[in-house]
């Protein structure tokens, strides 16, 4: 009898271990699945999502499609752009037929943990000499949560741009400056959506339609522009 009232309570005592395992294995897992805010983040990470977002980033490739209608006009446009190796490659097709560019270019982000960012982008003449410098900076925070549009808490980052300033050369080496917010009093509030953040890897979607309307009564028109695509960067 003894032996058996042991042998009954050894079984119960490892089915209770394998019950409390499976419990701490499934919240384990419900917590690492929780950590996930962009569609293809990792399980877990030990650092926060500010922390893994904090530093320099380098655009090391894209792929975009940007198409632009207007009413009343059958001159449909659309743009693709493939950047690798530091070369983007631009591809743009209308009515009149098909124009492909190369030339180096290079995008910079840094978001730094008081809050401010700064974006660096730098494009160059096919012969290798720089074409234009654009520093762009402002504050930037994580969205919240939003049902109505389906996005997760940290999914996307906003950006309010405060100041936007452009260094334009001519091939001859000669430069001039526009600022978009001195001279126009221009300033601009977007999101972009982190597709994939882990402490070495950023990666944006690119999902955008824009409307502008243009003229009055008869005389109004509509254009769309939308864009789609995948940005990779690398931190530095």
């Amino acid at each position: 009898m003894n032996n058996l009232l042991i042998l009954i309570l050894y079984y119960t005592n490892l089915m209770l271990k394998n019950i409390n395992t499976l419990l701490f294995i499934s919240l384990i897992t419900m917590t690492f699945n929780g950590c996930k805010k962009g569609e293809n983040d990792p399980s877990f990470s030990l650092l926060s999502r500010k922390a893994r977002l904090t530093g320099q980033w380098e655009m090391t490739t894209m792929e975009s499609t940007v198409v632009t209608s207007k009413t009343g006009s059958n001159n449909i446009s659309t743009t693709t752009q493939s950047f690798a190796d530091g070369k983007l490659t631009t591809t743009y097709t209308d009515t009149n037929g098909t124009q492909t560019l190369t030339r180096r270019y290079v995008t910079n982000y840094e978001f730094q943990k008081n809050g401010k960012f700064n974006i660096l982008i730098e494009d160059y003449y096919e012969t290798g000499t720089k074409r234009t410098e654009q520093n762009i900076a402002g504050t930037w925070f994580f969205n919240t949560k939003n049902k109505e549009l389906e996005q997760k808490n940290k999914e996307f980052v906003s950006m309010n741009i405060t100041s936007n300033k452009t260094i334009s050369y001519y091939e001859n080496g000669t430069a001039f400056n526009i600022d978009l917010n001195a001279n126009f009093g221009l300033s601009e509030l977007s999101s972009i959506q982190l597709n994939r953040l882990t402490n070495k890897e950023l990666i944006l979607t690119l999902d955008e339609a824009i409307s502008t309307q243009f003229g009055t009564g008869n005389n109004a028109s509509t254009s769309f522009h939308t864009k789609i695509g995948v940005q990779t960067f690398t931190k530095k």
